[in-house]
């Protein structure tokens, strides 16, 4: 898939993110994470849960810092999902894990005495970001990708269907002279930001995993300084039809 392509597709996750995560309305403040494994109300089964915790750092660090947790530690099947978190004020994640608990009665019941710190992850996010990174694709050359580190996006530019960082990118490469080609042809030649990334984390693991395919496919890498601001040549953020958030 183009990369042009993969940042499309980076929109529609951020926004599927937005919408469907297990957040209370409230800003949050609090955090009750847990994992189970078997049947609720059986003999064979378990909830591993941890008390309201007072949230600190990202939320998306902090329940991959769980995740790693619950694998290791309590079941080594967990997967995203079984192995999850409730964020909300003080009152709601406690309401939520004492609904938790009421569901799983009968079965084991596990308090975990864990909470997060930040010193738990390698790469900390700042809460509420977009990580995103850039490569030339071949729009510059069939032999050379200019690629960035990762850096943070504005949120609205996550969900722009007209694609700012992109564009930004492209007229940079244009007026650095890192390319020949004309600018309609950035989206054609696999240029790309994917940007769907919550964590600092995720965002290097994919850098890095483009990285290494493009090297697997012959091509040299030039890394370049550039990080996203918004300039002259940068459209405005234009929101997704029937977006509502």
């Amino acid at each position: 898939m183009a990369k042009g392509r993969m940042a499309l597709v980076g929109i529609i996750a951020i926004g599927a993110a937005l919408c469907g995560s297990p957040l209370h309305a409230q800003a949050p403040s609090h955090y009750v994470c847990l994992t189970s494994k078997g049947i609720p109300k059986s003999r064979v089964g378990a909830l591993y849960i941890t008390n309201a915790v007072p949230l600190v750092g990202s939320v998306n660090d902090m329940q991959a810092a769980w995740l790693a947790y619950a694998i290791k530690n309590l079941d080594p099947n967990a997967v995203q999902g079984i192995a999850t978190c409730f964020v909300g004020t003080e009152n709601n994640v406690s309401a939520s894990r004492d609904a938790k608990i009421a569901v799983w009665r009968g079965s084991q019941i596990v308090d975990v005495d864990w909470k997060y710190a930040t010193s738990m992850t390698a790469m900390p996010s700042k809460p509420g970001a977009v990580y995103a990174f850039c490569n030339s694709g071949t729009f510059a050359s069939d032999k050379t990708v200019y690629d960035t580190g990762v850096f943070e996006i504005p949120r609205e530019d996550a969900m722009s269907t007209n694609s700012p960082v992109e564009v930004t990118f492209a007229k940079y490469l244009i007026k650095e002279k890192k390319t020949s080609q004309p600018f309609f042809q950035w989206y054609s030649l696999s240029l790309g930001c994917p940007h769907s990334f919550a964590t600092r984390a995720q965002a290097q693991e994919q850098h890095d995993k483009m990285e290494a395919s493009f090297r697997a496919g012959g091509m040299t890498i030039v890394a370049l300084p550039w990080t996203y601001t918004r300039n002259a040549d940068t459209p405005p953020a234009s929101p997704r039809p029937g977006n509502k958030h």
